[in-house]
C-alpha cells in the first residue's frame, strides 16, 4: 500500500494504465482490517469478543473519516492558494503513505496474544 501511494505521489502524470494498476494493487492489498480483528480477538475473552471487535471497527472507520476530512481540507487549501490540484493530491498520497508507515511500524511492536481458551 505504501509503495503504491508513494508511486502515485512521485509519478502523478504517468500513463493512466499504470495509475489504474497501482490503484488496483492498492485496493487488493488494503483489507488489513481482517488481520487486526483476528489479532484483537486474542486479547479478550470469548464472551467480550463482539464488543472488542465492534470497538476496533468503530476506531478504524472513525479514523478513516478523520483522515479523509483532513486530506480533503488540504486539497481545498491547495486550490485556494492557487496551487494545482495535482500538488494537493500528491501531498495527500504522501501523507497517507506516511500514516500507514508509522502505524505499520508501531504495529510491528505489538505482541502476539493466543486466544483465550473456551470455557
Amino acid at each position: 500500500m505504501i509503495v503504491n501511494l508513494l508511486g502515485l505521489a512521485i509519478f502523478p502524470t504517468t500513463h493512466i494504465a499504470f495509475i489504474v494498476v497501482m490503484l488496483c494493487v492498492f485496493s487488493i492489498s488494503s483489507p488489513i482490517f481482517v488481520t487486526l480483528a483476528g489479532h484483537c480477538r486474542g486479547y479478550v475473552p470469548e464472551n467480550h469478543a463482539g464488543r472488542a471487535l465492534t470497538f476496533v471497527n468503530f476506531l478504524g472507520v472513525g479514523f478513516i473519516f478523520i483522515l479523509q476530512s483532513l486530506t480533503g481540507s488540504l486539497v481545498e487549501v491547495f486550490l485556494v492558494d492557487d496551487h494545482s490540484m495535482l500538488s494537493g493530491y500528491r501531498l495527500v498520497f504522501g501523507i497517507v503513505a506516511m500514516v500507514l508507515f508509522i502505524s505499520g511500524t508501531l504495529y510491528l511492536f505489538s505482541r502476539d496474544a493466543k486466544p483465550f481458551p473456551n470455557k
